[in-house]
């Protein structure tokens, strides 16, 4: 309650200003529902000038009503400003005023109206603060001019239009905060929702791309140092492939270093392959592959490619065939390709677990939901495959989503919903306001049409709280109250005979409008047919005595059921233009999103940059340049060391590509000052960038504090919600002092921010420092304590 009472103060504080949005379709609708209102009583006022008589030339009013018609359809087109339609409508109503004979007759009622809707215009329509106050000063000016023409408009009586104004501007001052602070926290609720949604969307596919990159390195650069390190080279023909295979890798590293993005993979080229093989493409054509993938979620295909290219790969490497297949097939449920060979085939359950083809496509799959299989025999050939499953896919590493996104429909529903009890709420309590203004301690009619349409209000609303709608039951309530109610307001002011101005003609529209918004269509027209049927009886009956007591019955008839059409009319245009709005708010989200997502992948791809990826490039340029040969021996062991350091960078986990960046640099610090660092972490990232340079920075200083040839193990783990970091290493490696003794880590110690608890021990002839992270796990998991080891195991010879 004291946050809905200071979005309100400030909403009013503020003026008002929609800036969201749903604000700004609720604005818009309101100010074309208020204009068509305008413009369906003007000619409402010229039925009337012409069928009844006037003081003033009928034809020169008719005339100046038709040109308000013209001003108002330019303001619905946007050629007119709403503000200067308004203001030059008011001497139009002075000027049906003057027309009127006396105060009781059919003119002065439908001028009395057109004020009303005048105020409305005003107040609802003018999002600004200051401008509910205009029909305040319109109508005085109103007043003064009636008062000061000596004609039938005395002061007490022309006096009821400024009390109407101050009513109506004081109500609209008071509750609209409410119905724009609604609007407002909508759109503050799905800005945050889609900034989340984003960040979370654009972290998941970095992740996706820091996996691939990791696997497209492996696959190229990496397999190609393993086998220059196991004895490649030593012929002629046999280096001319070795530089071929190292010009192509040198591309992928350079692309990578420069964080350059890699060419959008298309499922019409997965057959496509640099490989020395020749390979045949059987299943859907071009066109059909094009339009599948562009059903597919992101990252898939380049996932289907990734894995069809590292099984052409195995295939030219090892199964000593000039030929492979590729069958892509395609149903309703699933996307499958299968890629064979009839080369030597190999045992797969000689493979060491962790490596092979199946670790490597089985790997880029499960990334994106998809599944893969290798079956091979030895001497029986090879069959990979692969699939992604078109029906109940989540898609790449699906998670839970942080809660349901309202959709423009479910808005645009609650907005015209509150509106609704908001407006029809404010009408019972102005016309209580207005007639104890009007006609001070006396009892009339008037308060019984209220009263009947406060309880078929309160009755709905109870409703819609109690079961989510309104029941079948209130609806037949509201149908009956309707008639009698209307029954009620004509009897306020003497079936039209007297004190006609008096008539409060949209008391009983809140029944329409919950009918419209909530009520099948056949009780609509029911309620209507009986709103209608009892003004027209009513309109026989006291037209025998005077037709000008028919025409005021009709007259005041007219305005309840004008609005229930505006209001139809305002439900329509709020969803219509909500969900346009959205329509363009979503292209101008997903084009942040795509930024959001190249900026993650392009930070993500700073662990190549830090790592020093710029040795292999330079190693992998001698060796496509001929400078270096592969049957060098000093080669060969720098092949063998950069294969057994790049290995290590793929153990980061693509997930925590934040923290991956400063772990990548500590990896690279570790190498050039000859230290052991031994990486132990999980899934789980940093909470945000900070956390991951001050977590980052921790572990850098501890490598710089590490003497050449000691040993650091580096430890980040998850525990019920919070992130732990260990380092641990022999005395006097994290005080970088041999003879530390009992000292503590004084420099490590001052890195720590303040609020991480951490502790320091030394126990015998190691040093531990602890330090506890108040964080919330971000990756996959959270779920467990998501300890894996960053050490690279001896993969056995093979696939």
């Amino acid at each position: 309650m004291i946050a809905g009472w200071r979005r309100w103060r400030a909403w009013a504080r503020a003026g008002m200003r929609p800036s969201g949005t749903v604000a700004r379709s609720m604005a818009v609708s309101l100010q074309r529902t208020l204009l068509l209102g305008l413009l369906g009583w003007h000619v409402v006022m010229v039925l009337v000038v012409v069928a009844a008589p006037t003081r003033l030339p009928t034809a020169a009013i008719a005339a100046v009503h038709l040109l308000a018609v013209a001003g108002t359809l330019a303001a619905l087109r946007g050629r007119v400003p709403y503000v200067a339609l308004l203001i030059g409508t008011y001497p139009v109503w002075l000027l049906d005023y003057l027309a009127a004979r006396t105060v009781d007759d059919a003119i002065a009622l439908a001028a009395c109206w057109l004020g009303n809707l005048l105020y409305l215009a005003s107040a609802l329509g003018s999002v600004d603060r200051s401008r509910t106050w205009v029909p305040v000063l319109g109508s005085v000016a109103v007043v003064a001019a009636l008062v000061l023409d000596d004609g039938i408009w005395t002061f007490p009586v022309a006096s009821a239009f400024t009390v109407t104004a101050v009513v109506v501007a004081g109500v609209v001052r008071t509750a609209m905060p409410s119905l724009w602070s609604l609007a407002d926290t909508a759109d503050r609720y799905r800005q945050d929702l889609e900034t989340q949604r984003a960040a979370r969307l654009a972290g998941r596919m970095a992740g996706v791309e820091a996996a691939e990159d990791a696997r497209v390195l492996h696959d190229t650069v990496i397999n190609t140092l393993a086998a220059i390190a196991a004895g490649g080279g030593g012929d002629e023909e046999r280096d001319l492939r070795i530089r071929d295979r190292c010009r192509q890798d040198l591309e992928t590293a350079r692309t990578l270093l420069e964080r350059r993005p890699r060419g959008t993979a298309r499922l019409r080229d997965v057959a496509v392959t640099e490989e020395p093989i020749s390979v045949t493409r059987i299943g859907p054509d071009d066109a059909a592959l094009d339009r599948l993938q562009e059903s597919l979620p992101p990252g898939v295909a380049a996932a289907l490619g990734g894995a069809v290219g590292e099984a052409l790969r195995n295939v030219s490497k090892h199964a000593q065939v000039p030929e492979a297949r590729v069958v892509i097939s395609l149903s309703a449920e699933e996307v499958a390709i299968e890629v064979t060979d009839a080369g030597l085939g190999f045992d797969p359950a000689r493979v060491a677990r962790g490596s092979g083809l199946l670790e490597s496509i089985g790997r880029r799959m499960a990334a994106v939901g998809g599944e893969a299989q290798v079956l091979s025999r030895p001497g029986e050939g090879t069959r990979v495959r692969i699939s992604y499953r078109l029906v109940g896919s989540e898609g790449p590493s699906a998670e839970p989503e942080a809660g349901p996104d309202p959709t423009p429909e479910c808005v645009a529903e609650d907005l015209v919903r509150r509106a609704c009890w908001l407006l029809g709420g404010g009408i019972v309590a102005v016309g209580v306001l207005i007639e104890a203004a009007n006609r001070p301690g006396r009892v009339t009619w008037t308060y019984a049409m209220l009263l009947l349409v406060g309880l078929g209000l309160l009755a709905a609303w109870r409703s819609a709280r109690r079961y989510g709608r309104v029941s079948p039951r209130a609806v037949a309530l509201l149908v009956v109250l309707l008639p009698l109610a209307s029954l009620a307001a004509l009897a306020g002011v003497d079936l039209g005979r007297s004190e006609v101005i008096y008539l409060q003609a949209i008391g009983v529209a809140p029944l329409l409008m919950v009918l419209v918004l909530a009520a099948p269509r056949r009780a609509v027209a029911v309620a209507v047919g009986l709103h209608l049927a009892t003004a027209l009886t009513v309109a026989a009956v006291v037209g025998r005595d005077d037709v000008q007591y028919a025409a005021v019955v009709l007259v005041g008839t007219a305005p309840s059921l004008l609005l229930a059409l505006a209001w139809w009319g305002f439900t329509r245009l709020v969803r219509r233009i909500v969900t346009e709005s959205e329509q363009v708010r979503a292209l101008a989200a997903a084009t942040e999103h795509e930024t959001l997502v190249e900026r993650e992948v392009a930070e993500g791809r700073r662990v190549w940059e830090v790592a020093g990826l710029e040795r292999t490039v330079d190693l992998l340029e001698r060796l496509a340049t001929g400078q270096a040969r592969p049957d060098d021996a000093e080669v060969r062991a720098a092949c063998a060391a950069e294969e057994t350091y790049l290995r290590q960078l793929l153990l980061l986990s693509p997930s925590a590509y934040r923290l991956g960046v400063w772990f990548a640099r500590a990896l690279a610090q570790a190498r050039r000052r000859g230290v052991d660092l031994v990486l132990r972490c999980g899934d789980h990232d940093a909470a945000d960038r900070l956390e991951a340079a001050r977590v980052g920075g921790l572990v850098l200083r501890a490598v710089d504090l590490a003497p050449p040839g000691g040993s650091l193990t580096v430890s980040w783990f998850l525990t019920q919600g919070q992130a732990h970091l260990f380092l641990v290493g022999p005395r006097g490696v994290l005080t970088g002092d041999d003879d530390a003794g009992d000292a503590g880590p004084t420099d490590l110690e001052q890195l720590v921010p303040a609020g991480w608890p951490h502790e320091f021990r030394a126990v015998g002839e190691q040093e531990f420092l602890e330090v506890r992270v108040p964080t919330v796990p971000t990756g996959p998991a959270a779920a467990g304590d998501g300890t894996a080891t960053w050490r690279m195991e001896p993969a056995l010879p093979g696939r």
